[in-house]
């Protein structure tokens, strides 16, 4: 169906479900041809061999105390159960099947089975979506927001980055026998299937720290996406638990299965901006991104409009501070630079490759285009008023971006300000 974020894309009529391998990070272990390009043959290797060249040369920013605090940043996230959610899905706790986590469920199977009950009906569909947000949030999201799902947003076929195995992503009534996919299903041949009925898709973000991340491309701003994998892999099982155990279907899904901006957006949490990232009204780029795709009955955001398309038309300092030049200077295009991207939406496309071969080289992730971006600041009373501004006019842009220069916004700080010694 044609949801409103869709409109908002412009989507050309050949627009066509991505491929998970050909995104960047599942290309650096599959693609030969990509990875000679890199220091060293993969890019897992690649970065940890630099990391650790960084750390033996005590460069600032990468010192032991900056290194050690962005590998302990990925301890939840890069255990094996709980990888999956960023390395190919349906495993760990990313599983599409209940998990039985609860000392009530040794079984496997959700609560309400194993008590015997009915699964809860939903009678207040709107009073259920704000119990879901707000249990959402108590289990770690710093925003929750609710949509339709939109099918040309799922991948087309999932790949793992822990096995190097793939296989179709399609949905029940594709299948011979729709009825035989009441619950999500993995089958022999690695097709994965999601019921019919699973229409709706809550989307939780998770705050990266402001502080932190002014320090990139030092390794004290990688912390802070380590901790927004960790934090996922904690908050999002646990809440598509929650729903299990009441009787209904839910997918908790990291960067896999489907793609996350398009959806963020459709649920309210921001708009898309130059820099290929959400752009959330109070915390920027900040927000990492994870979903639930359910069949619990539930009420549906819109998308917001705050005025980011025509301020990413003049501002620019995304693509000004990125020291791979992987972010265009251009006005938005239906056609991608490479095979990483997908084409037929109308978007700022990023040059994938070029941003993974400095991070490569860094020996670590890097953060500019968030900490440069204008909307990157913390709460504040004159903020507000200028994202207010920005939301109902245009007039003014290019005056803020000059001055939101002018104020020293943007430039990175050093990793001794974050540690304060």
């Amino acid at each position: 169906m044609a949801t409103q974020t869709s409109r908002k894309y412009r989507l050309r009529d050949d627009y066509r479900r991505f491929d998970q391998k050909n995104e960047m990070f599942c290309r650096s272990i599959w693609d030969t041809e990509f990875a000679e390009t890199l220091s060293v043959p993969n890019y897992a290797k690649a970065m940890i061999s630099r990391a650790l060249e960084q750390v033996k040369a005590g460069h600032e920013g990468f010192a032991l105390r900056e290194m050690a605090l962005c590998w302990a940043s990925w301890t939840i996230a890069s255990m094996e159960n709980a990888g999956s959610g960023w390395r190919g899905g349906n495993r760990g706790l990313f599983s599409w099947e209940p998990l039985g986590a609860s000392t009530a469920a040794h079984s496997g199977d959700p609560l309400w089975r194993v008590a015997g009950v009915d699964a809860e009906d939903v009678d207040d569909v709107v009073a259920v979506t704000g119990s879901i947000k707000k249990i959402g949030r108590a289990f770690g999201a710093t925003e929750v927001g609710v949509a339709g799902l939109d099918r040309r947003w799922v991948y087309s076929n999932w790949w793992s980055r822990y096995t190097q195995e793939g296989g179709e992503i399609r949905f029940s009534d594709e299948m011979e026998d729709p009825e035989a996919y009441m619950e999500p299903t993995e089958l022999a041949d690695g097709t994965r299937v999601i019921p019919a009925d699973m229409k709706n898709v809550i989307v939780l973000g998770f705050e990266r720290g402001y502080e932190a991340i002014d320090t990139s491309p030092d390794s004290v701003a990688g912390c802070e996406t380590g901790m927004g994998y960790s934090k996922m892999a904690f908050t999002t099982p646990t809440l598509a638990e929650y729903i299990r155990n009441l009787g209904y279907n839910a997918i908790p899904m990291g960067n896999d299965t489907a793609l996350s901006v398009p959806m963020a957006i459709e649920a309210g949490l921001g708009q898309l901006g130059r820099n290929g990232l959400l752009v959330n009204p109070k915390h920027g780029s900040r927000l990492a991104l994870s979903k639930i795709l359910t069949d619990m009955p539930l009420v549906h955001d819109s998308p917001v409009e705050v005025g980011l398309t025509e301020f990413c038309d003049v501002c620019k300092k995304c693509a000004k501070h990125c020291p791979s030049q992987a972010i265009s200077y251009e006005e938005r295009s239906h056609e991608g630079q490479t095979f990483s991207n997908n084409p037929g939406s109308l978007k700022w496309y990023l040059h994938p490759e070029k941003c993974m071969r400095f991070w490569t080289d860094l020996g670590e992730d890097c953060s500019n285009c968030l900490r440069s971006c204008a909307f990157n600041k913390p709460p504040g009373i004159l903020h507000d008023v200028v994202r207010g501004i920005i939301a109902n006019t245009s007039a003014f842009n290019r005056l803020f971006v000059w001055l939101d220069d002018a104020m020293g916004y943007g430039k990175k700080k050093s990793s001794s300000s974050f540690f304060g010694y």
